[in-house]
């Protein structure tokens, strides 16, 4: 009878550790990519680089003796200028469904996209008539990486499980019962193609903190010094801690800018405080089109697109009809002229853009696949 109860307490011990090892944020992109894209065809213009001031090593990168929970002066290392790799961003806003279609311009160089990130207007000029060329919406341009300190924040709340787990089971090393923080920062920001504008607040992206188990941040001697003590009161390698938290946080950064395209308010604000707005919704053979404007519209023009992207041969009489149809339905309002008319989809259309031109030449577009 107590050999069974021992073994249940085991069993219930286990099974707290594996649920405190458990990431319970929804922050990979698989489950991000479930929530709606951004409405555009997105370009993504400069990068992660790291400014000019902090490629030299003008500060101590080891232990802080002022600051005790600073483990390392900086999160990323000085050996490259982009720490975090410009595919590794663009793949993730793939995946992730972060827009209707992610464009990556031809070929820019890492020297072109250094020079949009550090704030080169002529540079970000460039870009943003190559993105017109490739019949983007938005550009995302990102700003740089600003780096930071690694930090200790101490024992988590999970240092019971671990005592426990270390009394009955010897497995609570394996338990994430140290908190860490990096203090790095990524900034991107949205400009629309058609002006130039900006059309957001700046992202901010940071990691946030990272819990690590005794493995993750101590060495084989700190290893079997938790045979004799429990595991959270084992001091932590510093050079492990500072790697993991890197390794860690160039994921949680991307999965966070991520997470901010996805966030329904950035929608609400790039709608907001404009004089032209058009909207579209899919229906089961075509797009309900929206257009909200100050001034009445002088034009509207549609482009499709098959699977991998490229333009489709339009159907002129279509567009003519559709044209004819969003032109005549205007209705005005006190603060407002309404538009709507039915765009008809023919197969093999896998994605169409709406723009459409009010009479003051103001341009105002937006972008959805026909399926998922």
């Amino acid at each position: 009878m107590m050999l069974r109860s021992v073994r249940w307490t085991v069993l219930l011990v286990v099974t707290l550790v594996a649920t405190a090892c458990t990431n319970t944020l929804a922050r990979d992109a698989g489950r991000l990519a479930q929530l709606p894209p951004l409405p555009f065809r997105l370009a993504v213009v400069g990068g992660a680089f790291l400014p000019p001031d902090e490629r030299v090593d003008n500060q101590d990168s080891g232990v802080d003796e002022a600051l005790a929970a600073r483990l390392s002066a900086r999160t990323f290392g000085l050996e490259v200028s982009e720490p975090i790799p410009f595919d590794k961003v663009v793949e993730m806003l793939v995946r992730g469904r972060a827009a209707t279609r992610v464009v990556r311009l031809p070929d820019p160089t890492d020297e072109e996209r250094q020079r949009i990130a550090l704030g080169d207007t002529a540079a970000l000029e460039v870009a943003r008539r190559a993105s017109a060329d490739a019949e983007a919406d938005l550009m995302l341009v990102i700003e740089g990486l600003r780096d930071g300190p690694v930090q200790a924040l101490g024992v988590t709340g999970q240092w019971p499980i671990t005592t426990v787990a270390w009394l009955l089971a010897g497995i609570g090393l394996f338990v994430p019962d140290h908190r860490f923080e990096s203090k790095a920062k990524l900034r991107a920001s949205l400009v629309d193609v058609a002006t130039g504008r900006a059309v957001s607040a700046r992202l901010t992206v940071v990691p946030g903190t990272l819990d690590l188990s005794l493995v993750d941040r101590s060495d084989f001697v700190g290893i079997l010094t938790s045979i004799l003590v429990p595991p959270s009161l084992v001091g932590n390698d510093v050079e492990k801690v500072v790697r993991a938290v890197r390794d860690d946080g160039a994921d949680r950064i991307v999965l966070g800018l991520l997470a901010k395209l996805k966030d329904p308010e950035l929608l609400d604000a790039l709608r907001s405080d404009v004089s032209l707005n058009v909207e579209a919704r899919l229906g089961e053979s075509y797009v309900d089109v929206t257009v909200r404007g100050e001034q009445e519209i002088q034009d509207v023009f549609v482009r499709t697109y098959d699977s991998v992207g490229l333009p489709r041969t339009e159907d002129l009489n279509a567009l003519r009809r559709f044209r004819q149809s969003l032109l005549e339905s205007g209705e005005r309002g006190d603060h407002e002229v309404r538009y709507r008319a039915r765009f008809e989809l023919r197969g093999g259309d896998d994605e169409v853009r709406i723009i459409v031109q009010d009479l003051a030449g103001q341009r105002a577009s937006t972008s959805l696949r026909t399926r998922s």
